[in-house]
Order: structure tokens, then sequence, then C-alpha cells
């Protein structure tokens, strides 16, 4: 009955969130708030920013084939969306003290570090379906909508970790791994050297 009172909660929330667009974030932009190095600013644009991007998230999920929603391994990922929204969600109102901020970035870390396995888990999830095709015939729009869920989620989840990245490398203990960064972004990055490398 909690569980479901819970769900329910959040699904309302879910639906609140998913009517606002995402916020285009440059990588210009990125390197211009750091440099401002404003922590209030990021809590406050966080707290809302990422609740928006898990909510249109969860809209994609309406694209995934309906068995495989069934799937352990998928409701793990729908469980760990849910706890991290929930902590987000607990700063809704919560004014910016030295512990609030401290809290929110600690948080940030662990969402960070719980997600860090969610792309071999979608794997698995794959390894499944591609299981289930070889036993019956394939549904072509089937097909079709789970590479579009695919495309639309992990494209989410980049620009949801580029942003709990840059706020908890500027703000929290860990350290870019090299000086001349800005959080995650290196400014004097040769990216023809690099893709040639």
């Amino acid at each position: 009955m909690h569980l479901s009172r819970t769900v329910f909660k959040l699904s309302k929330h879910f639906e609140y969130y998913s009517k606002f667009q995402p916020t285009v974030v440059t990588l210009k932009s990125l390197i211009d708030f750091a440099v401002k190095d404003d922590i209030i600013a990021s809590y406050k644009f966080l707290r809302v920013e990422l609740l928006v991007r898990w909510s249109h998230m969860r809209k994609e999920m309406n694209y995934i084939p309906g068995r495989l929603l069934e799937m352990p391994s998928f409701k793990h990922i729908n469980s760990l969306y849910d706890q991290s929204f929930s902590e987000i969600l607990a700063f809704k109102n919560v004014e910016p003290t030295a512990t609030t901020l401290r809290n929110f970035t600690e948080t940030l870390v662990g969402i960070r570090r719980r997600h860090a396995d969610i792309v071999p888990t979608f794997a698995r999830v794959n390894n499944a379906y591609m299981e289930m095709e070889q036993t019956g015939p394939v549904d072509l729009i089937e097909k079709n909508r789970l590479q579009y869920f695919y495309d639309r989620i992990f494209i989410n989840r980049i620009g949801i970790r580029t942003l709990i990245y840059q706020h908890t490398l500027l703000f929290g203990n860990e350290s870019p791994p090299t000086s001349q960064q800005v959080g995650i972004i290196d400014p004097y990055c040769d990216v023809a050297r690099v893709v040639q490398e």
C-alpha cells in the first residue's frame, strides 16, 4: 500500500515537471556558469532541471515495448530513477544554506554513483529482447519503438550526467583530472587531436 501511494505521488510530480522543456545547455554556458562559481545558482537550477529531465525520461519509457517493462532489469532501472527523482524533489522548497548545499552536492555524487551501471543494465534488457525476437516473429514497429527509446534515453542521460558531473566537480570534494579544466570541460582541448588519437 505504501509503495503504491509513493508511486502515485511520484507520478503526479512526473506529470507536472514533464510539462516543462529541458533548458538548452551549451559548453559555453557550462564554462560561463563555472567561471561565476555560484553554488546557489547551480543548486536552484539543478533542483528543477533534473526533475524536468527525469520526467521526460519517464515519458520516454512509454515507447518501450510492454513486455520489457516487466523485466527485472528494467524494473530496477525504473526504481533507480524514481529514487533519484525523490531525492532531488526533497530539495524543492529547501533554502540554500551551507548544510543544504553540501547535502545536495553529496546527493548528486550518490546519484551519479548509483546510475553508473545503468548502461550495462540496459544492455541486459536489450539482450533479453533479442532473445525474445528469436523465439517468434520480429515486430518491426516494436523494434523501432525500442530503438527510438534507446536513442532518446541515452541522449537525455548524457545531458543529466553532464549537469551532475559539472556541479560535483565544481562544488564537491572531487577535483577535475587536469588543472586547466573548468569542471568537466577542458576549454583548451584540441578536439581534432583527440579524435586522431
